[in-house]
């Protein structure tokens, strides 16, 4: 019996998992199918003027990264919305002395 590296051996036989990098599974009768009715959207299309839809562009580094991501437009209104409660809590507490 032949032994591999490692003291493992040989009996033959592939692990059922391993898959070759040129195994590619023939595709099925439907995903041919829309295949050829996506080309031919895509061509029906661009014949009557219309681009098709590019794929989206990736965002800007440290941008979109959170769960919470919102615009600087939303964090400006925030920031004035509190601006204006301080003022409000100021003119309350002046009027209280």
């Amino acid at each position: 019996m032949e032994m591999k590296s490692g003291g493992i051996p040989n009996v033959g036989f592939r692990n059922g998992w391993e898959r070759t990098e040129s195994y590619q599974p023939s595709p099925t009768q439907e995903q041919v199918d829309a295949y050829i009715r996506s080309l031919e959207w895509r061509a029906l299309l661009e014949d009557i003027g219309i681009p098709p839809r590019q794929a989206e562009k990736p965002r800007a580094a440290g941008r979109g990264r959170g769960a919470f991501v919102f615009s600087s437009f939303f964090w400006g209104l925030i920031a004035l919305a509190l601006g204006c409660f301080a003022w409000l809590f100021q003119v309350i507490y002046e009027g209280l002395k």
